[in-house]
Order: structure tokens, then sequence, then C-alpha cells
């Protein structure tokens, strides 16, 4: 189990930084999207990071308005 944990954190970092290189050098990456290959071009690549710092951030957003609706 544990080697499973670490051979798993060490996969994703490798696709976090492949993906990081990718989008700093401007190359573009192919994805599967509905069953189907597609290129995607750097400006669109999202590091797995960034999605949680997009989604926190999201998160704080919703609930500030919501905080602001009680107080309203």
């Amino acid at each position: 189990m544990e080697d499973e944990r670490v051979i798993g954190a060490a996969l994703r970092a490798g696709v976090r930084e492949a993906l990081r290189a990718h989008k700093k050098a401007g190359n573009w990456i192919v994805v599967c999207e509905n069953g189907k290959f597609v290129w995607l071009p750097p400006e669109k690549i999202v590091i797995p990071e960034e999605l949680r710092r997009r989604a926190k951030k999201a998160k704080n957003v919703e609930n500030s308005r919501k905080l602001e609706d009680l107080r309203g």
C-alpha cells in the first residue's frame, strides 16, 4: 500500500513537471477529450495545483457572497 502511494505521488509530480515545462517552453500537448485526441495550446494548459488554487479562490468568492447575502 505504501509503495502504491509513493509511486502515485511520483507519477503526479512527474506529470505536473512535464506540464509546467511544456507550458513554459510554449509547446502544445495532446489530451483526450470526449474520447478524441486534441492538441492543446500552451496557454490552455492547466497545471493540477493551479486547478486547486482556482477551486479554492472560487470557493472563497462563493463563501464571501453567501456571507454578504446573510449580512444584506
